[in-house]
C-alpha cells in the first residue's frame, strides 16, 4: 500500500461522480458491512446506509494511514505516540481515518494494552508516593492509643462509632483505619470508607469493553445491524484512550487531599468523595463527546448524538438493574 501525506486524507471529498464500472475489475465492497457496491451510482451502501466518497473506496493510495498504530508495526513507539497525540484532536483524527483503511484488531488491542499499562503505572506511582506519609501518621496515632486493651477498645469505639462494629477485632480496626503496610494503605486509598476511587478506577478500565458489548448486542436497534466488529472496536478504543489521563490525574489530586484529611473529620472525607465523582463525571463527558465524534465522522451516523447517548444509557440502566437485583438477593 502507498502512504499519503498526513493532511491529504482529511480533505473534503470531490463531487460524487459515479465510477466507470466497466474499467474496474476488482471487487468493491462496503467497508462497514462488505456489501457488494458494484453497479451503484449513489455513494451510499443500501445494506447498512453508510455514506462515503467514491475516492475513499476506489483510490488505493488512501488505504494506508500516515501514522496510525495499526498500520505501522515497523515504528511502534512513533506510531503509538502519533496515534495518541492525534486523537487529542478527535474531529481531525476521525476525518483522517475511514473504514476503507484496513483494520487490525490485534494491533488495536495492543494499543489499548499500552494505554492501560501506562494508566496503571501512573496510579501505582501515585499510591506509592502516599505510602510514607500515611504510614508515619498511622504509627503516630497507634503510639498515642492507650496500652490497656479495654481503654484502647473504648477509644476506638468512641472515635469510629458504628464503623467500629464492622471489624471483628481491635487489630482489624487499626489495620483498616490506620494501615501501615503498603497493601493496606493502597486498599484504604482505593476502597476506604465512602471512597469511590477503586470502583471508578476499575470502571474506567472496563467501560469501553462494556460499551463495545452493548453496542454489538443492540447494533440492530441502533441502526447498523451488519456493521463489522472491528469498526466498533476502533470506535471504543480510540474514543477512550485520552479519557484515562484525566482519571489518572484525578488519582494524583485526590491522593494529595487524602494525605491532608487522613484521620480527620467525616465532612472532609465526604468532600473528597464528591470531588472524585466530579472528576470522573468530567471524564465521562469527555468519553461521550469523543464517542459522538467517532459516530459522526467515522461511522457517519445521521444522528450521532442520539446513538452515542442511547448506547451509554442502555449500559447504565443495565448496570442499575444488576446492582438492584444483587441487593435483593
Amino acid at each position: 500500500m502507498t502512504q499519503v501525506a498526513e493532511g491529504q486524507i482529511g480533505k473534503e471529498a470531490p463531487p460524487a461522480t459515479p465510477p466507470d464500472w466497466e474499467s474496474i475489475t476488482e471487487e468493491i465492497a462496503c467497508p462497514l458491512c462488505e456489501y457488494n457496491l458494484r453497479g451503484l451510482t449513489e455513494p451510499r451502501c443500501p445494506e447498512c446506509g453508510y455514506r462515503f466518497a467514491w475516492c475513499e473506496i476506489l483510490d488505493p493510495t488512501l488505504r494506508l494511514h500516515p501514522y496510525l498504530f495499526e498500520h505501522h508495526p515497523e515504528r511502534n513507539f512513533w506510531s503509538f505516540w502519533k496515534t495518541f497525540a492525534g486523537h487529542l484532536r478527535p474531529i481531525r483524527f476521525w476525518k483522517q481515518l475511514h473504514p476503507r483503511q484496513p483494520s487490525h484488531p490485534n494491533r488495536i488491542f495492543k494499543y489499548w494494552l499500552c494505554i492501560l499499562v501506562a494508566y496503571l503505572l501512573t496510579i501505582t506511582a501515585v499510591i506509592g508516593a502516599t505510602v510514607p506519609s500515611v504510614r508515619a501518621f498511622s504509627n503516630q496515632y497507634r503510639a498515642a492509643l492507650p496500652k490497656d486493651p479495654v481503654l484502647r477498645h473504648a477509644s476506638l469505639k468512641w472515635r469510629f462509632g458504628d464503623r467500629f462494629q464492622e471489624h471483628a477485632t481491635v487489630q482489624d480496626c487499626l489495620d483498616w483505619e490506620y494501615p501501615v503496610s503498603t497493601i493496606g494503605i493502597a486498599r484504604k486509598l482505593l476502597f476506604g470508607n465512602r471512597n469511590p476511587v477503586g470502583p471508578m478506577v476499575l470502571l474506567v478500565m472496563f467501560w469501553p469493553w462494556l460499551t463495545l458489548t452493548t453496542f454489538y448486542i443492540f447494533r440492530n436497534s441502533l441502526g447498523r445491524a451488519s456493521i463489522r466488529f472491528d469498526h466498533l472496536l476502533r470506535i471504543v478504543v480510540y474514543s477512550s484512550d485520552a479519557v484515562i489521563w484525566p482519571c489518572a490525574g484525578g488519582v494524583l489530586a485526590v491522593a494529595g487531599l487524602f494525605l491532608l484529611q487522613f484521620g480527620r473529620t467525616p465532612l472532609m472525607r465526604d468532600s473528597i468523595a464528591t470531588g472524585w465523582v466530579s472528576i470522573f463525571g468530567i471524564a465521562a463527558l469527555l468519553w461521550l463527546t469523543r464517542l459522538m465524534v467517532g459516530f459522526k465522522y467515522y461511522l457517519r451516523y445521521e444522528r450521532p448524538v442520539t446513538i452515542a447517548f442511547i448506547s451509554q444509557l442502555i449500559l447504565v440502566l443495565t448496570g442499575v438493574c444488576i446492582v438492584a437485583a444483587m441487593r435483593n438477593v
